[in-house]
């Protein structure tokens, strides 16, 4: 968003436009009083997560756990064994991309549900790791289920769902010859599903 704002605003300097200009003011000012509430809610409810060692994945679960706050959704992050060597099976791009992807589906299946919880598991495997997403949200419509992974589906397109998430996060699993899979089985409560990422350690 960003550098889309950056792109437009060179524009407006070489093209002046009120209405174009006006327009991008409103857009900085949305994203300003974004910004002011999800700190504010940051700051009042701050609780530190776990540290991962990994400067930009740590950096977008900071983020994550921000957006979470803003919706009143109690996030956790629980990390078993040393992950530490997680960058030889996945790289670290790779890996914030996946929370990143995964994390925000999660935030926006919870946000509207009455009891909001997302916990982010991830853990060290004899031959590799693990990643759980688990939600309080609804589970999945049987449309998502279908399509799966494989083309873009979402039943949350009003609240910003794109399908996307899931399509990405499978093509980089593929990747690395990995598994992607929902599963619901074994979930307690306040759960409801679960997206599981799992990454074996790769032959040298």
């Amino acid at each position: 968003l960003l550098a889309a704002l950056e792109l437009s605003t060179r524009e407006i300097l070489t093209d002046a436009s009120s209405e174009k200009a006006q327009s991008l003011l409103q857009e900085l000012n949305r994203f300003s009083k974004e910004r002011s509430e999800t700190l504010h809610a940051y700051e009042s409810g701050h609780e530190t997560l776990p540290e991962t060692g990994l400067f930009s994945v740590d950096t977008m679960l900071g983020y994550l756990h921000q957006r979470a706050l803003k919706h009143k959704i109690d996030f956790q992050l629980n990390l078993e064994g040393a992950i530490a060597g997680i960058t030889d099976v996945i790289s670290e791009e790779d890996l914030r991309t996946i929370i990143a992807d995964l994390g925000e589906n999660a935030i926006i299946a919870t946000r509207e549900s009455e009891v909001k919880n997302i916990r982010l598991s991830i853990e060290r495997k004899t031959d590799g790791y693990a990643l759980y997403f688990y939600d309080s949200g609804e589970p999945f419509a049987a449309e998502v289920l279908e399509n799966f992974g494989k083309q873009r589906c979402t039943t949350h397109a009003e609240t910003g769902g794109s399908g996307i998430g899931l399509v990405t996060t499978s093509e980089l699993t593929a990747k690395y010859q990995g598994e992607f899979y929902i599963t619901d089985e074994d979930i307690t409560q306040p759960y409801t599903k679960c997206v599981v990422v799992l990454l074996k350690q790769r032959r040298r």
